[in-house]
């Protein structure tokens, strides 16, 4: 319960012996009874910290009617010109739980070597969505849209005029985004196709890579309470730190033997050592400046986690 301005921050470590291969955190929220929008809202992340595997992605929505947010895989592909759809979805699947939207988006650049006037993007739409509940989220430019049949959408951005690439790398980039409903009481495994082909004037289209969701019933499974009855309050003194810093576990802990790891950034155990008072004295050492994650554990449980800062 967080009243109103504070924030809470949610530190994700990976577990020993050695990162998840891969591994996604949801955190779902109830909204304010009477909020105007979505309850409750939702936002998951995958291999948020680099962890090894799995996909950097991050996909939630708007929590009310007048934001939008939306976090997109960093990628270097061949092409800029591509398509990506969220959620993400679970698995090797991309398994989506049924009557779960789809956001959309389309990237075009213009990688030739003049002036781009005309971009038109067509999609052509799946059978198995619904075709008359589409959103527009947003675009980078003023458009046009129609849709021409029953299953293609036309958007056309007139006097668009997108500078080259190599004369603009930024400008020369656009996109538009819009999310599409699924047709009711699809069976579970249903996949979804897409694919979509962009016009530079009067060139022959690019046509983007296909994206696929999966529809179906996934569990995960959540509960109120505290996942570690066991978990203590820890002192850091001084954070930040330049040569040296001390961990005291408050209130009244039991004896035992605990350990100490410190994690960089990407989640690589940079140190671990163990202490059976309750305080421990870490030295900066081989310590890189920046910020830097820790966790106490006892015989294997989680006790407490937070995060630490070497300065110069």
């Amino acid at each position: 319960q967080l009243p109103a301005g504070e924030e809470q921050i949610e530190v994700v470590l990976p577990m020993p012996p050695s990162p998840p291969d891969s591994s996604t955190v949801t955190i779902t929220a109830d909204q304010e009874p009477g909020a105007p929008g979505p309850d409750p809202v939702t936002f998951s992340i995958s291999n948020c910290n680099g962890f090894s595997g799995g996909n950097q992605n991050g996909s939630g929505g708007g929590s009310g009617p007048f934001s939008y947010n939306k976090c997109y895989e960093v990628t270097n592909s061949y092409d800029p010109n591509d398509k990506t759809a969220s959620p993400l979805g679970f698995g090797p699947e991309h398994l989506v739980r049924p009557g779960t939207p789809l956001d959309y988006t389309i990237r075009f650049q213009n990688t030739g070597n003049d002036t781009a006037f005309l971009v038109i993007l067509r999609d052509t739409l799946s059978d198995k969505m619904d075709r008359s509940r589409i959103e527009i989220l947003g675009a980078s430019h003023h458009y046009d849209f129609a849709q021409i049949s029953d299953s293609i959408l036309h958007i056309r951005f007139d006097n668009i005029l997108l500078p080259d690439s190599l004369t603009n790398p930024e400008g020369s980039q656009g996109f538009i985004s819009f999310k599409i409903y699924p047709k009711a009481d699809l069976p579970n495994g249903t996949v979804v196709n897409n694919r979509a082909a962009i016009y530079f004037d009067q060139n022959l289209p690019i046509i983007t890579n296909t994206v696929w969701r999966t529809y179906g019933e996934y569990f995960v499974v959540s509960t109120d309470e505290e996942i570690n009855p066991q978990r203590v309050r820890v002192n850091v003194s001084p954070n930040p730190f330049v040569s040296e810093t001390t961990f005291e576990l408050l209130g009244d802990v039991s004896d035992g033997v605990y350990q100490l790891d410190i994690f960089d950034a990407t989640g690589k155990l940079l140190r671990s050592m163990s202490f059976s008072e309750k305080s421990c004295q870490l030295r900066r050492e081989e310590i890189a400046t920046g910020i830097h994650f820790w966790r106490i554990t006892e015989k294997g449980k989680v006790l407490a986690s937070g995060k630490i800062v070497a300065g110069n």
